[in-house]
């Protein structure tokens, strides 16, 4: 089928090859189609549990910042990656202490970017 844009059809996990080609054409690209989903919910937000509301505006800011080449930091982000390193100081104590001193190696560089 070939390439339409940077989407390779053959390459993705899709049960019909044709269809996802035909959406793609008529439809738009996928980063299209999830911004006018996007949109959409955003009316609907008031009308939501806190908890949705607070998985989509993670999920939103997310593909913006991935529209923008980088993950964006967020206290949210900060508070899973940080969850997720006590986890992993209790499951795989030599893995914790090899990502423990890169990043205190990181974050004592004078210019770490």
């Amino acid at each position: 089928m070939g390439q339409i844009g940077f989407i390779n059809i053959n390459q993705m996990d899709t049960s019909d090859a044709m269809l996802e080609r035909r959406i793609l054409e008529q439809a738009g690209s996928y980063g299209k189609q999830l911004g006018r989903v996007e949109e959409a919910l955003e009316v609907r937000l008031t009308r939501l549990p806190r908890e949705a509301v607070t998985d989509f505006e993670t999920m939103r800011d997310d593909i913006a910042a991935a529209r923008r080449g980088y993950a964006e930091l967020t206290h949210q982000g900060v508070d899973a990656f940080l969850n997720g390193l006590r986890a992993l100081k209790t499951i795989d104590p030599e893995r914790y202490e090899r990502i423990s001193e890169r990043l205190q190696r990181e974050l004592s560089a004078k210019d770490p970017c």
